[in-house]
């Protein structure tokens, strides 16, 4: 039996204006596929089809941009390396950049380009420059995903563009799921935070020599000033698509700094993209916040170890722990109470206590330890003599309390 109480934690509180589900839930009506996660905890607060595969588009070149910062911080290129364009970079379908067989840019304007202004041409030559070809470029994406989990997604090439048209009009495209995206895009930022918000954050590709000055692809740059990222996606089969981010500042109501990641999918036209993320974002800014649901060494729940009121114990995290939650939600509190031995006492947890939401999904889990502030001498020898006791009658709190043995 496991030990259940309930944690009230209160919220500020903000009403949004947008389209909402039962309970004032948000709800997306313009993604086939969506999926919304903060960073820190990584709870799900919203999915629409989200294990659903479907083309990934240029969403398939934050894997690009992934593999360059793995490549640059292997130091096996740099950001000013100068990249000699080749013929078979030169691509001018979809958008790009006006490369030119020839032509030297650094490899981080390439990134710029491809980032920004989704630049087909770009990606091309970035990839063919770090890995040699495209193919073996190809195969370290496979590989990559494989590492992040995306076990859903298969790459074609680095751009997202159709790999191939059969004779009916059939496209092979880059194959990935909302779910998967949301796990590449929760990578590079917590592998590359600043290198990433460096190129995604501007507004603007410019190139004063090619006549280019074109505003970023990401339609909610201009829109929300804590946006910083991350990268849009069309094609017929795709559908208006976008990779997008957020950071939350500490403070107005926030326990500590977090960020916000989402993923649409699918959408109809680019007005639709906008409105599923902007409305995702600006109602989940408002009616969740970071919280502390325990502070460090703030006692979590009290246990009777071995069964004995005098050994009565307060149970403590070793570190904050922060929670992702809504206004005025109410977490489960589930406690698996543990067996340990005297001499690790205060470096192995005396019990696992886990946050449920009321639809039972897992919100966090994290280990609490005897806390060691408090005990006096006499509590001590106590703690002794119920431990060589334990060990002789074999306890077995069947997960009541915390057993404690020699």
């Amino acid at each position: 039996m496991k030990k259940v109480l309930i944690l009230s934690l209160s919220l500020l509180f903000l009403q949004p204006s947008f389209s909402l589900a039962e309970e004032g839930r948000y709800r997306d009506e313009y993604s086939k596929n969506a999926i919304i996660s903060d960073l820190n905890t990584g709870r799900i607060i919203y999915a629409k089809n989200a294990d659903e595969k479907a083309a990934m588009a240029s969403m398939s070149k934050i894997m690009t941009l992934l593999l360059t910062f793995d490549a640059i911080k292997d130091k096996k290129v740099s950001p000013n390396d100068i990249v000699t364009i080749q013929k078979e970079d030169v691509n001018r379908l979809g958008t790009n950049i006006k490369l030119t067989v020839g032509e030297k840019i650094s490899l981080e304007e390439l990134m710029k380009g491809m980032m920004l202004v989704s630049a087909n041409d770009a990606a091309l030559a970035i990839s063919r420059y770090v890995a040699g070809d495209y193919d073996t470029f190809v195969k370290m994406m496979n590989s990559k995903a494989k590492k992040i989990g995306m076990t859903d997604t298969t790459f074609y090439n680095p751009n997202g563009l159709p790999y191939k048209i059969s004779s009916d009009g059939v496209s092979t495209e880059n194959t990935t799921t909302a779910q998967d995206v949301l796990k590449l895009s929760k990578w590079i930022y917590k592998h590359y935070p600043s290198q990433t918000i460096a190129i995604t954050s501007e507004k603007r590709y410019i190139d004063l020599k090619k006549g280019i000055n074109e505003e970023s692809t990401n339609p909610l740059l201009p829109l929300l000033a804590n946006v910083d990222g991350l990268k849009t996606g069309f094609t017929d089969k795709a559908g208006y698509c976008l990779s997008y981010s957020m950071k939350i500042p500490k403070g107005n109501g926030n326990d500590a700094a977090n960020r916000l990641i989402g993923v649409s999918m699918g959408c109809a036209s680019k007005e639709a993209r906008k409105e599923a993320s902007y409305s995702a974002l600006t109602f989940i800014e408002n009616k969740y916040k970071t919280k502390y649901a325990f502070k460090k060494n703030e006692t979590v729940l009290t246990s009777l170890i071995n069964n004995n009121e005098k050994l009565a114990t307060d149970l403590v995290s070793h570190k904050n722990i922060e929670v992702f939650e809504r206004v005025d939600e109410k977490f489960i509190i589930k406690t698996d109470f543990h067996k340990i031995s005297l001499g690790d006492m205060y470096s192995k947890p005396a019990a696992t206590v886990t946050l449920w939401d009321k639809n039972q999904n897992e919100i966090r889990k994290f280990p609490v330890f005897i806390d060691k502030s408090n005990l006096t001498t006499g509590k001590k020898i106590r703690f002794f003599f119920s431990a060589l006791k334990a060990s002789i009658m074999n306890l077995n709190s069947n997960n009541e309390y915390t057993v404690l043995k020699l």
